[in-house]
């Protein structure tokens, strides 16, 4: 199996498991089984390759993961961070702590210094009750990992709603109803998932 190819800077696809994110998207929406999705992010990355991370390195993150387990599917979702997605029960959250392990020590041995990596882990519908929102639940397990420390695992539990009250401009308040008529998804679901869409971004890109 080959591995990803990085064009300036970019990761070509050839590789038919390493996927762009719209890509699993769609493969969380196709799924008739369970699915399990989860990000492990390199731990405290800039003091050990600098503020940008050579291609290599998550080149060498991939291919360790690609050869561990045949039925994932990966994608990179930050500067030293990928997210896996597997359906089906073959493959437990026990493999998956094992897949992180296996490229510590990989990665480790490669580049002579201890390398360890956080993991968040949610499961649709075991803990997740809505596919759209398994990658949320994941990103909220792996923030809980890395608030934790180096070197956790955390696996999401049930969402805990807290009501909080915020001030919105009316001009926000205006699109936010049109958008809600348009796509026919209540006002307070679009708000969480494009909070939940900016907090990934920031804190990936960290």
């Amino acid at each position: 199996m080959g591995i990803p190819v990085i064009i300036g800077g970019i990761f070509d696809m050839g590789n038919d498991r390493v996927l762009k994110q719209d890509k699993i998207d769609e493969m969380i929406e196709a799924f008739q089984s369970k699915i399990n999705y989860f990000i492990i992010d390199m731990d405290n990355s800039k003091e050990l390759f600098g503020k940008e991370i050579p291609n290599e390195v998550i080149n060498n993150i991939l291919k360790i993961a690609l050869d561990k387990y045949e039925n994932i599917y990966y994608s990179v979702v930050g500067r030293d961070a990928i997210a896996g997605i597997y359906g089906g029960e073959s493959l437990s959250v026990f493999d998956f702590a094992n897949l992180k392990e296996e490229i510590q020590k990989k990665m480790s041995n490669i580049y002579e210094k201890e390398i360890t990596f956080c993991m968040g882990i949610s499961v649709y519908p075991d803990v997740c009750k809505q596919k759209h929102d398994i990658r949320d639940f994941a990103l909220d397990a792996l923030f809980t990992s890395k608030q934790k420390g180096f070197n956790q695992i955390t696996v999401s539990s049930e969402e805990n709603m807290k009501l909080k009250s915020v001030y919105f401009r009316k001009s926000q308040l205006v699109k936010l109803g049109y958008f809600a008529q348009k796509t026919g998804k209540p006002e307070a679901e679009i708000i969480r998932k494009a909070l939940d869409q900016y907090l990934e971004k920031q804190l990936l890109k960290s």
